[in-house]
């Protein structure tokens, strides 16, 4: 196996001494073409270290320190271990191995992007690369192949592709990456591919991890394992405990690795076997689940007596406490002598392992070696102690991807198909939840009785059924199951209209999950109150939850989550209803894009018909769509605070554009889905007036004002308010209106919601203006609502520089920063410098919102 040419350092380095640091073979001409990457002349840009395991990858990016370039470019590192199909745990690594090493404007800002989830978000690339904005920066990826989902393989091939030069990458693989960005870099040469005849172990190296051998021996070792660096370490070590490379069993059929693990276990005492095959059980082995296992309270220095294993085997953190970790190639050999060994021992060690991870929180954990350990029993009280608040943590997609193919078969228990109902109803998978909850009948187990409730309201919800009668719950129902059924049977409380009973239960659900720090099923829970609040016009108070739920959002990392899609839509309408309409256009367009078409049919329709409206306004706005939208067909139920208040604002958009048949159509649909409520009443009214019958409007607007009907909208009496106004200015009743204007305002201050005011004609307007000063506590909200009318009637005067306007017509590209400075022919601070500019000039605070408010103002 021929050498690669020396460099003059390793010429001058003595093999069997500095080769080797900390038991770590030194590979300066491995380390120098990783350092290239430093070098801003280099054409480079990308590093593939690929090949199987035992090649030394890890250890060698470990090795390029990079302490040692503090004053250059820094150096992120981050693993794709188990990321699988998840886009989420994909980019929280990689936002928190940048933040972690750039400076703190940059660090602060990396954190503030939300990460993404499995619904929206397709340009998250480009925002990151915007904040990076030209940073000098190397990413580590490790476990590459580890990347399996076609959405996050996606996001890869899009990092990979659209990087600047500022942003070198490296990515460690045991295979080649199925990323056609990789491909064509490779092509332009911008790709340096380190494989397994790189990595390999020269002659030297080889024998810098086994000083102790003779050269002949040494020279054996490096072409039995063609250099083969972990295999090399192994046979050295086998070599120097006395055994022969051609003795018996060591024939060319044999596997290698078998062969070497297997003399070297067969090396050790009978305690250190025991030891090592349990070591393999978990990974990595936390040192007090060792001893659980072994029954033996020396297993820690057992293990750190072992030797030969260099690389193999080390000891690492997990979670502040010590453990062990094995190689992969090392792992599967004793795992799979373990059971080789003594099956039932080993399925015994899977049980013990899952009631020690449950009983220290670690549920996911817990799940996995319940489910290797083969037995339905051990999974189903695994699962129901620490299913529930796996979903409530947004473990959901790892918590399907390890029950797998037990749900798609159907091979489940009671508890397996309740949990895994939840957690695939939570990702969206509907119909695949359904029908894993109809596998089982209803159970007498109070516990497993309350979490099927809750599977069944969720589901209920979901599709739009029908309300089903309450479950008791009975004594000693553990709190997470208390949780998960006090959310989801307050959430379908809150869909069938019935808030008042719905808020005792999300206040329960918030109070479990805040006190459990479950802060996905906190965010959730946080919306649906604030929801609740809406409905009873409690205004102040929702403001308040939001900021809550936005904050853990925040903190859990899930505002970029569909699950904050309620949320986002909820914070858009305040916006709206506070006139703030650059805010509102932004946080509805970000509740569409982050909307999972199978949430409840409410929280659906809410959200498209707040951002269509906000978006396009009452001028463009498919008014058709609007006037359909709440009154679904095929027997799906609405809330009906939603048909209340999405049909009040199809009837005073048709108020507005004189539509009176339309108008009667919403009025008879109204009176047939909510009865003889105030909103029937008000729309009737908002009839009467377009009709030119102000007398019989007001008298039928009379009951709501005399507050005598059930409102089920929170702005009922607002609107009802100012439009008493609105029919008084009609009569010439300048008196009566002037009273009525100034109930509306003192209601509108007190809910903070001056949108409604805009509703009270050019007549009411002007009544507003001329009473300019007179209007006490409220003088602050109607300068707001004048203010906001002048500016809708006042042409677009949004004035840009020729090289602002030069640069905005840049930002719908996905060219990045950099990209865009460079196509110009000016600095990135200079390019910061108009973005800022733009934004402030646009009323936004990001690309994305200038764009859309650019389009707007017909600058795009």
């Amino acid at each position: 196996m021929p050498d690669d040419p020396p460099t003059r350092s390793e010429e001058c380095m003595p093999a069997s001494q500095e080769l080797v640091s900390a038991g770590v073979v030194v590979r300066p001409r491995l380390v120098d073409r990783l350092e290239r990457l430093r070098d801003p002349d280099t054409q480079e840009s990308v590093v593939l270290l690929a090949a199987p395991p035992g090649f030394g990858k890890t250890t060698l990016v470990r090795s390029w320190d990079p302490e040692r370039h503090r004053d250059g470019r820094p150096v992120a590192i981050t693993h794709l271990r188990g990321v699988g199909d998840s886009r989420r745990e994909l980019w929280r690594r990689v936002l928190d191995a940048i933040a972690e090493v750039v400076d703190g404007l940059v660090a602060e800002a990396v954190r503030r992007l939300p990460v993404p989830d499995r619904i929206g978000h397709e340009d998250f690339v480009t925002e990151l690369l915007d904040v990076l904005g030209g940073v000098e920066l190397v990413l580590v990826l490790d476990d590459v192949h580890e990347a399996t989902g076609r959405h996050v393989l996606d996001d890869l091939d899009a990092l990979v592709s659209r990087a600047p030069d500022s942003l070198r990458l490296v990515l460690l693989s045991r295979t080649r990456p199925p990323l056609p960005s990789l491909v064509d870099r490779r092509i332009r040469g911008e790709v340096d591919v380190v494989g397994a005849a790189d990595l390999a172990f020269t002659a030297d190296e080889c024998a810098a991890c086994s000083p102790g051998l003779s050269d002949a021996d040494q020279e054996h070792v490096w072409e039995r394992t063609e250099g083969w660096p972990a295999m090399a370490r192994l046979m050295g070590g086998a070599l120097a405990r006395g055994g022969a490379l051609d003795g018996p069993g060591w024939t060319a059929e044999d596997g290698l690795a078998d062969r070497l693990f297997g003399e070297s276990l067969r090396a050790l005492d009978t305690v250190t076997q025991h030891v090592l095959l349990h070591c393999a059980v978990a990974d990595p082995t936390p040192l007090d689940l060792l001893v659980s296992l072994t029954g033996r309270d020396d297993a820690g220095e057992v293990v750190a007596a072992v030797g030969g294993w260099s690389g193999l085997l080390r000891e690492v953190a997990d979670a502040d406490t010590p453990a062990y970790r094995l190689h992969p190639i090392l792992r599967a050999h004793l795992h799979a002598e373990l059971l080789h060994r003594d099956a039932p021992a080993a399925r015994s060690a899977d049980r013990t392992c899952a009631a020690w991870f449950a009983s220290r929180g670690d549920g996911l954990r817990a799940v996995e070696h319940a489910a290797a350990s083969q037995s339905l029993g051990v999974l189903e009280r695994t699962l129901a102690a620490v299913g529930l608040g796996l979903v409530a943590d947004g473990q959901a997609g790892p918590l399907v991807r390890v029950l797998g193919r037990r749900l798609l078969r159907g091979q489940t228990g009671p508890w397996t198909a309740a949990v895994g109902a939840v957690a695939l109803a939570d990702l969206g998978r509907v119909s695949e939840a359904a029908t894993l909850h109809e596998l089982h009948p209803p159970a007498d187990d109070p516990e497993l009785a309350a979490a099927q409730a809750a599977v069944g309201a969720l589901l209920r919800r979901r599709r739009g059924r029908p309300l089903a009668e309450a479950t008791e719950v009975g004594e000693g129902v553990t709190l997470d199951t208390q949780m998960t059924l006090a959310l989801q049977r307050g959430a379908e409380l809150l869909r069938a209209g019935r808030a008042d009973e719905a808020a005792p239960l999300l206040a329960r659900a918030v109070e479990v999950a805040e006190g459990r720090a479950h802060v996905a099923a906190l965010v959730e829970a946080l919306a649906l109150q604030a929801a609740c609040d809406s409905v009873s016009g409690a205004f102040p108070v929702m403001r308040q939850r939001l900021v809550r739920a936005r904050r853990a959002a925040e903190v859990g990392g899930w505002t970029g989550s569909p699950r904050a899609a309620l949320m986002k839509m909820l914070e858009g309408w305040l916006a709206y209803l506070e006139l703030d309409d650059v805010r509102a256009r932004t946080l509805s367009a970000r509740a569409l894009e982050l909307l999972d078409p199978e949430d409840d049919p409410s929280t659906v329709a809410a959200v498209r018909n707040l951002a269509l409206g906000v978006a396009e306004g009452a001028a463009a706005l498919d008014t058709q769509w609007m006037h359909e939208s709440w009154r679904p067909d095929s027997g799906v139920l609405l809330a009906p605070d939603l048909v209340a208040g999405v049909a009040l604002a199809d009837a005073q958009l048709c108020l507005h554009t004189g539509r009176t048949d339309r108008l009667r159509e919403t009025v008879q649909a109204l009176v047939e889905r909510c009865g003889d409520v105030a909103e029937t009443h008000l729309a009737a009214a908002y009839l009467a007036a377009a009709r030119d019958r102000p007398a019989q409007a007001a008298e039928t607007l009379a009951p709501v004002l005399r507050d005598e009907l059930p409102r089920t909208w929170g702005l009922t009496l607002l609107d009802a308010r100012v439009l008493a106004a609105r029919l008084a200015l009609a009569q010439d009743r300048h008196y009566q209106a002037l009273s009525e204007v100034r109930l509306a305002l003192d209601l509108a201050v007190e809910l903070d919601t001056p949108r409604s005011l805009l509703t009270v004609g050019p007549a009411g307007l002007g009544l507003l203006a001329e009473a300019r000063g007179s209007w006490g506590s409220a003088e602050g909200l109607v300068e707001r609502v004048l203010s906001h009318v002048a500016t809708l009637r006042a042409p677009a005067t949004v004035q840009l520089t020729d090289r602002e306007v030069d640069v905005l017509r840049e930002l719908p590209t996905l060219r990045t920063v950099e990209e865009i400075a460079g196509t110009m022919v000016i600095s990135v601070n200079t390019l910061k410098t108009h973005l800022r500019s733009i934004y402030r000039k646009l009323g936004v605070s990001s690309r994305r919102e200038a764009v859309s408010e650019a389009r707007r103002a017909g600058l795009l």
